[in-house]
């Protein structure tokens, strides 16, 4: 019998307030970490109200935590100053969108970079009470510095979630299309536009497709960023990535030693995300509160609600002539460029003359005035809307009802970094489609013999829409990929699995201490 933890205390840090995938990581990692003899504090960005979604004390609720907020930056944003040198600045972003608070990290000069690491370090020289035994710090971040500053000799954990490693690459094709032109980031950038113009014939189309999606004057400070993410990579003893491939990602661009990382998989809630058998009618009232009763689908002008449907239109799709559920196709994510959501529409409409019933493609998520690139509402709108309908932003809690009320999940994404809402929705007893990129390949179709799921090749949207028919015109075959996706998830990532993996890795630097 194996002797029984000593209890140690552990830090989990996150710069950014809660909206993404990590935020989902460190609520389950936490609770499930107090299993292991592990008590977990939270520092995390925060946004808004007390009743807000974006409030850390809300989503972090059950658990000890401490938020810093982002508030009084974001409303000096609001009038028109700079969120980012204030007291509290607002965190910056890995990606580049316009107006907005969180502006790019490759935007942001090395001075206003220092006053972020300096105010970080006062902020946490301030609020913390007590040390952990380990710091576990979420994405690589202004917040490496400040704990490196204040507390050199507690061992630090970076937990690289994928986005980082998504701005560093994207920093390399813009480099290399610069490199091809003759060009520098710190060139000025109408010069570039005007440079890359008379070299357009010459570059490859990717090159070309770079080009036209790139601000250039918010990416002068590109290589500034890259050489301080390989810093902030360096003040960690550990880092943790989510696969394999994001292993070997993280010692090309990161320049870290790849003994020292260690592939931890995301888990899955299986006592919330769990298959509930419902009927027709409650499927279709769960679309009919989401869609007709509580709607907030946004287009452009990014207000909630903005998108609305009748109960006639969701009658239509959501149950055939004999009152029977159609096959539901569900989407759900933020709205940016690498999950492809136009591509994924326009599949869809080429796909639906081609059902043999009505399978309406829903659209659950973008976070309220947030897109990359087209939005996918007037992507929709200047094809044929019909069957598609856009939820809008919902909690987590609601998720699992959702994915509940449809059949199949369909993530077109290319190069997820990991993908954990794919693995909820597979608790869920729905098969994937998704790409052979990023972190999918990794648990999705692992067995030939037992498939789980769909892959596709990633920009691929003939064979998405292939793929649309095949699963919407194959109910057995969808079914049966299905209870396979359920027995994969059950069987290898439970929280309980990864937290337990995560307590050896904390044993093991603090036995090297």
């Amino acid at each position: 019998m194996a002797e029984p933890r000593s209890p140690i205390s552990t830090t989990q840090l996150l710069l950014f307030f809660p909206r993404g995938g990590s935020a989902q990581v460190i609520r389950y990692l936490a609770a499930a970490l107090d299993h292991h003899q592990v008590e977990c504090q939270v520092i995390s960005g925060s946004l808004g109200e007390p009743e807000s979604a974006t409030h850390a004390q809300r989503f972090f609720r059950d658990l000890d935590v401490l938020p810093i907020d982002y508030t009084p930056a974001h409303e000096v944003f609001r009038s028109g100053g700079d969120p980012l040198r204030e007291p509290v600045p607002m965190h910056p972003s890995y990606e580049d969108r316009p107006e907005v608070a969180d502006r790019a990290f490759v935007s942001i000069d090395p001075d206003t970079a220092h006053w972020m690491e300096s105010r970080w370090e006062q902020i946490l020289q301030s609020r913390v009470t007590r040390v952990p035994d380990v710091f576990h710090i979420h994405h690589l971040s202004p917040i490496q510095p400040a704990v490196q500053s204040l507390w050199p000799d507690v061992p630090k954990i970076g937990h690289i979630h994928g986005t980082e490693l998504k701005m560093l690459t994207r920093i390399r094709a813009r480099r290399a299309l610069l490199h091809a032109c003759g060009l520098t980031f710190d060139r000025d950038p109408a010069d570039i536009e005007a440079t890359i113009a008379r070299e357009w014939e010459s570059l490859t189309s990717d090159q070309q497709r770079i080009a036209t999606s790139t601000r250039w004057p918010y990416w002068r400070w590109s290589d500034f960023w890259e050489k301080r993410l390989i810093e902030y990579a360096a003040m960690c003893d550990r880092l943790i990535v989510l696969t394999e491939s994001a292993r070997d990602q993280t010692v090309e661009l990161l320049d870290y030693d790849p003994a020292r990382i260690q592939p931890v998989p995301n888990g899955v809630d299986t006592d919330h995300f769990t298959p509930d058998r419902l009927t027709a009618s409650q499927r279709l009232e769960r679309w009919k509160h989401w869609l007709v009763d509580r709607p907030r689908g946004w287009d452009e002008s990014g207000e909630p609600g903005s998108i609305r449907y009748t109960q006639t239109e969701v009658d239509e799709w959501f149950v055939d002539a004999a009152g029977e559920q159609t096959p539901v196709l569900f989407f759900v994510g933020r709205f940016t460029s690498m999950k492809r959501v136009p591509m994924l529409i326009r599949a869809y409409q080429d796909a639906r003359p081609h059902f043999h019933w009505k399978a309406p493609l829903v659209i659950w998520g973008g976070n309220p005035g947030e897109w990359e690139g087209e939005h996918p509402y007037t992507v929709a709108s200047e094809g044929n809307t019909d069957g598609i309908f856009f939820v809008g932003w919902r909690g987590h809690s609601e998720l699992p009802a959702g994915l509940n009320a449809s059949d199949v999940m369909v993530a077109p994404s290319r190069n997820e970094p990991f993908g954990q809402v794919y693995l909820e929705a597979m608790a869920c007893q729905l098969p994937v489609i998704a790409t052979d990129s990023g972190g999918p390949p990794t648990f999705i179709n692992r067995n030939p013999d037992s498939p789980d799921g769909w892959m596709i090749p990633p920009d691929d949207q003939e064979a998405l829409t292939r793929t649309l028919i095949e699963v919407v015109n194959n109910p057995d075959e969808r079914r049966r990929r299905g209870k396979q996706a359920l027995e994969t998830v059950r069987s290898e990532y439970s929280w309980a699995q990864v937290a337990g993996t995560v307590r050896a890795l904390y044993d093991d630097l603090l036995r090297d201490r």
